[in-house]
């Protein structure tokens, strides 16, 4: 190309003057360096979007709730920080919901808690499918049960508790806080609760008037307290440090170990490949040989970005979702909510096409396969569009 440039130049020179055909060069020579930076350029952002970038690790940090609080509402804001343009989704067992991070990688929400224990499932997903997934225990005080004295703070107009400082002397009542894990031992005057890490015991007093309060809200008795029931106990104390003393319990809140085990909330993310209402079958985003069976119906609810009434009809195949809802004896999940995963991935699709053209849209019957204790989704050995059950979460073991 420069050669012939050199031969358009030399006769140019002869018809043109000396300056003029100086000019000319110079700019013939800035419009190819432009063309060739700009064909740099565009292949430099084209690798780019091929080779997607996974140098920067998933995290998830809570900034709020945290294991033990105590609160007087039932709403619980959940804040805290992961990649920049993530969905978060977070749940308990009674409800739901999910946001977006934005481009700092914050995120917040509400959700509602019923009276006593909740678990609070909080999963970030990551633009590969990564996930990262933190569980807290928090306690909610219901009118009839809490106390009098104001033992919250205002944030964003939702009265959640105030975290505790790294104070010991600090026994304020907004510092409220339970001491919460499983139950170690359980005698006529004391109990025993281990941490859900098992390495920690604490030991707490308490007598035949302590209050203790079920998961159904009815008063029970030490004498229904049973060995690994999941326990909060609120202790004389503002803060309940896990300290040598002995504290005297004011109140526990009890939910039976097999009400836990039986807990089964599940949150997936995958590409659509089947989608026949009310069936949603999704391919994991980058382990395609994984499925997962997605039921809706007319509670389930839809979040997609700028629409502000959604439903199942603004999905598509090829879609990228996330679903959270309850598993049934044979895996398939019922969504409660579905959140349309704003992007496109387009390193990933390009890596790993999807083949929707060999899902049927004809209804297919689903499968009455039993589920599987693997963890996550059960998968199939190849990929196929035809419907394959889920295991149970492996989360639900942990509460």
């Amino acid at each position: 190309m420069v050669c012939l440039t050199s031969k358009f130049f030399l006769k140019l020179k002869k018809r043109l003057n000396p300056k003029l055909s100086i000019s000319i060069l110079v700019l013939i020579i800035v419009l190819i360096l432009g063309l060739v930076g700009g064909l740099l350029y565009f292949r430099q952002q084209t690798q780019k979007l091929q080779n997607l970038d996974t140098s920067q690790p998933l995290t998830l940090g809570l900034q709020t709730p945290y294991d033990g609080l105590i609160l007087n509402s039932n709403v619980l804001t959940v804040k805290g920080t992961t990649l920049p343009n993530s969905v978060v989704v977070f749940y308990t067992e009674t409800d739901e919901n999910s946001v977006e991070s934005d481009a700092n990688g914050n995120f917040a929400g509400t959700i509602n808690l019923q009276g006593g224990i909740n678990t609070l499932v909080v999963t970030a997903f990551s633009e590969i499918g990564e996930e990262k997934t933190q569980v807290v225990d928090v306690v909610y005080e219901e009118a009839e049960q809490a106390d009098n004295t104001p033992s919250e703070s205002s944030v964003q107009g939702v009265q959640i508790a105030k975290k505790p400082e790294n104070n010991p002397a600090s026994t304020k009542k907004q510092d409220k806080q339970a001491i919460v894990g499983n139950i170690d031992e359980v005698t006529t005057d004391s109990l025993i609760v281990i941490d859900k890490k098992g390495k920690i015991k604490v030991k707490t007093n308490l007598d035949q008037e302590t209050p203790i309060i079920g998961q159904d809200k009815n008063q029970l008795k030490i004498k229904d307290l049973k060995t690994k029931d999941r326990t909060a106990i609120v202790t004389e104390e503002g803060i309940a440090t896990k300290s040598p003393r002995l504290k005297k319990a004011l109140k526990v809140y009890q939910k039976e170990a097999t009400y836990s085990a039986q807990l089964k909330r599940r949150a997936v993310q995958g590409i659509i490949i089947i989608l026949n209402k009310p069936l949603i079958t999704l391919a994991h985003q980058t382990q395609r040989e994984r499925h997962f069976n997605i039921l809706t119906n007319d509670d389930t609810e839809y979040k997609v970005k700028n629409v502000a009434i959604s439903s199942f009809a603004d999905l598509k195949l090829g879609d990228r979702i996330m679903a959270v809802g309850d598993i049934d004896e044979i895996g398939n999940i019922t969504a409660k909510r579905i959140h349309l995963i704003p992007g496109k991935a387009i390193g990933i699709f390009k890596k790993l096409p999807v083949a929707t053209e060999s899902a049927q849209l004809s209804p297919s019957p689903i499968s009455t396969v039993s589920a599987s204790p693997s963890p996550l989704a059960s998968a199939s050995a190849t990929p196929s569009p035809s419907i394959l059950p889920v295991s149970p979460s492996p989360l639900a073991s942990e509460f």
